[in-house]
């Protein structure tokens, strides 16, 4: 059955009389390893949980496989001090009941054994030993060879020195018959003159006992033994208990249970709804409070930097992850934050009490020492992975729970597991919003392009076959000075007195009346946007526009998955942003996300982080925006060890917070209401009340008087040389 496990094993021996077995199981401890194959015999169970329970190894993390016979008859009731949550999966050949028609000799011979291995054995239940069970059979087995075999030949023992190879000569004879015995009887063993105690025998051909089964039974400390399945000659490992039963068990299990979570927080609320500005204590040793100033302008560095180095890891620490996590209490000095959940809020805390309210456990919240979301160090000894933060903690076992604004990545999969994502997000880019432009005085010329506007000059209205007046045909009323005035009339709509008659002219008119419709029209709708609308240029559109230049600093945040990200990308562009900012480190890695939306505001920086974030900032500080989509796809989930037997249920139990649309209105509630008035979309947007639609004021139709004065003093200027002129003709 282990055959097909591949794997490496590491193998230690068990020696309870040379005291060596405290030091193998401490080796095992420090080494991680939380999966074990034992094979102690059963008069040392207590032994061997007694030292796992010193050491902190029976909880429900650790799984022991039990090679012994006998193990699934132990009375775990007189191990329970010894025995917290560890899976124990033991096997067994020997039915728990005898059989209906044994022999009465047999039933004193299974009274009496039973009877001895109490008295060794304290703690195991009334029980044959497996043992005693094939011992009996196989003498059994042996007579009604011997029985078989001396009816036909005369069997002579022969005297065989055991230092020797000599064989019996009579001994393949022998074995002849024994197997010849057992393929005489049935399933049953009916035809056999005694009950076997180990279940049907069948012997092949060399003697060795053939198609038997090996139950399985799994005992869980919440719910006691139960068979998990069992295990054939001919058709393998066969599993029967079912996933329900499975979840059921898992469920019961954390019931009033405590698990201890580790998180990343944001003590100090998020830019506030006054003007941006918050405020938030941070209390440690040797210092009663130093309060920070948050404001758009501010740089966070500053104040952090006057606090002793207690203070900024500590402060650090509360800021992480505002607002998914923030301890909502004032420290006193040399205090950590306490682990009652009643004292922490944010997101990812009302989620996780709602999963502990539907699921029944309890919870016990702690910052993580090194205030890290988790990231490869390096290997140890033992040539496992080495990682800091929140990921470390799951690794070790020092945390049941790992919940924050953690991203779900491949890396991280490996070493620990995930719940299903509580939240899907993406990278994107964070950048000031560009300074509106002012319109000019001739705004109401840009609707056209140039292009369009050349196509309307005087050239285009000169008539090369102008009608000729000292002609004897009919003089045409349309010259050039009426034909002007009919086109000038029509395209502003005013019409004039003369009408063409000719069909050819007809047309030609309507068609240009049509034409003066659509582009009156679209001029119209255009010129009121150029006017009421100031527009805002960005320098940047998208993440190619942000790799190809080198005026907009850009950046990431150093350690976690964005940065990983982009460390292992293959698309060109992205590594070729990542080998620009590991070349300009200094300049383009930040510390925390706060320092870098800091930069973002105060210098010319563009700064790569989660949609969420994004999303967070930009609707309390209305002067960032999000440039472009997202450049990835991935989702925030709940991490818990290798291994843990929570994760299936906290999975379906975030779907089904999804389904009833409860996570979504956290989102909500911690998105777009918490410490803001009103978020910036609704501010700037059409239906906003702070912001209404722009009046037109002289800054946009001023060029429009301008033309008008220009063409009145123009109008004199011609009356004056038309009088002139005249006076002097006549």
């Amino acid at each position: 059955m282990f055959n097909r496990v591949k794997m490496s094993a590491l193998i230690r021996q068990w020696r309870l009389q040379s005291g060596t077995y405290e030091y193998v199981m401490k080796y095992f401890s420090k080494l991680g390893q939380y999966n074990f194959l034992v094979d102690v015999p059963v008069s040392q169970l207590m032994q061997f949980f007694q030292t796992a329970h010193r050491l902190n190894m029976t909880r429900e993390y650790y799984n022991y496989y039990f090679t012994t016979w006998d193990v699934d008859r132990v009375n775990f009731s007189q191990l329970a001090p010894y025995f917290s949550g560890a899976n124990l999966t033991a096997f067994s050949l020997v039915p728990r009941d005898l059989p209906a028609k044994l022999a009465p000799e047999s039933r004193e011979f299974v009274r009496r054994l039973i009877a001895e291995q109490h008295r060794l054995v304290p703690y195991m239940d009334d029980f044959l030993p497996t043992e005693a069970a094939l011992m009996h059979d196989a003498l059994h087995m042996l007579a009604l060879g011997l029985q078989a075999a001396t009816r036909s030949k005369n069997i002579q023992p022969t005297p065989l020195n055991c230092r020797r190879r000599n064989l019996w000569s009579d001994g393949a004879t022998l074995v002849n018959y024994v197997v010849a015995s057992s393929t005489s009887s049935n399933s049953d063993g009916q035809k056999l003159c005694f009950q076997p105690l180990s279940g049907p025998i069948s012997l092949d051909n060399l003697g060795f006992r053939s198609d038997f089964n090996l139950l399985i039974e799994e005992r869980l400390p919440y719910t006691g033994a139960h068979q998990l399945g069992y295990w054939a000659q001919r058709g393998g490992l066969v599993i029967t208990k079912n996933y329900t039963q499975t979840k059921e068990e898992i469920r019961e299990s954390l019931r009033k249970k405590t698990l201890r979570v580790t998180t990343l927080s944001g003590a100090l609320h998020g830019l506030g709804a006054n003007k941006g500005r918050a405020t938030g204590s941070v209390r440690g040793a040797g210092v009663s409070q130093q309060t920070v100033d948050i404001t758009p302008s501010s740089r966070l560095t500053s104040p952090v930097g006057c606090l002793q180095r207690e203070q900024q890891h500590l402060l650090h620490r509360l800021w992480a992850d505002s607002p998914f996590v923030f301890y909502n209490r004032t420290l006193q000095p040399g205090q950590e934050p306490s682990s009652d959940p009643k004292d922490w809020d944010g997101f990812c805390i009302e989620l996780l009490k709602q999963i502990s309210a539907k699921l029944g456990f309890n919870i016990s919240l702690h910052l993580v020492r090194d205030g890290q979301y988790g990231k490869i160090l390096g290997q140890g000894p033992d040539g496992r992975e080495v990682w800091n933060g929140m990921i470390g903690e799951l690794m070790n076992r020092t945390a049941d729970l790992a919940i924050a604004s953690l991203t779900i990545t491949y890396d991280r999969e490996r070493v620990i597991d995930f719940t299903t994502p509580f939240m899907s997000l993406g990278l994107s880019i964070i950048y000031k919003k560009p300074q509106k432009e002012k319109p000019s005085l001739f705004s109401f010329l840009h609707p056209l392009s140039r292009t369009v506007s050349s196509a309307v000059c005087p050239f285009e209205w000169y008539n090369p076959h102008a009608c000729h007046p000292d002609s004897d045909v009919v003089e045409n009323q349309f010259n050039i000075t009426n034909s002007l005035w009919f086109t000038i009339g029509s395209l502003m709509q005013q019409g004039s007195e003369m009408a063409p008659r000719a069909n050819s002219t007809r047309i030609v008119s309507g068609s240009w009346w049509f034409f003066t419709l659509i582009m009156i029209s679209s001029y119209t709708a255009n010129l009121a946007a150029f006017l009421t609308v100031k527009r805002m240029k960005s320098p940047i559109e998208n993440v190619e526009d942000l790799s190809k230049q080198n005026e907009i600093m850009y950046g990431i945040l150093e350690g976690g998955s964005t940065f990983h990200f982009f460390q292992k990308a293959t698309i060109p562009t992205y590594k070729s942003m990542f080998d620009f900012m590991s070349s300009n480190s200094a300049k383009c890695f930040v510390k925390s996300t706060p320092e870098g939306i800091e930069r973002v505001l105060n210098e010319n920086y563009a700064f790569i982080l989660e949609s969420t974030w994004n999303e967070y900032y930009t609707q309390r500080n209305c002067k960032l925006m999000q440039v472009g989509g997202l450049l990835d796809s991935k989702g925030y989930g709940i991490g818990m060890p290798a291994g843990s037997p929570y994760v299936d249920v906290f999975s379906e139990t975030i779907l089904e917070l999804q389904k009833s649309q409860a996570i979504e209105s956290l989102r909500q509630k911690w998105w777009r209401k918490f410490n803001i008035s009103k978020p910036c979309d609704d501010t700037d947007g059409p239906s906003g009340n702070r912001h209404p639609t722009n009046a037109l004021g002289l800054e946009q139709i001023g060029g429009a008087f301008i033309i008008l004065t220009a063409g009145m003093l123009l109008s004199v200027l011609c009356a004056g040389i038309e009088f002139c002129f005249k006076h002097i003709k006549h």
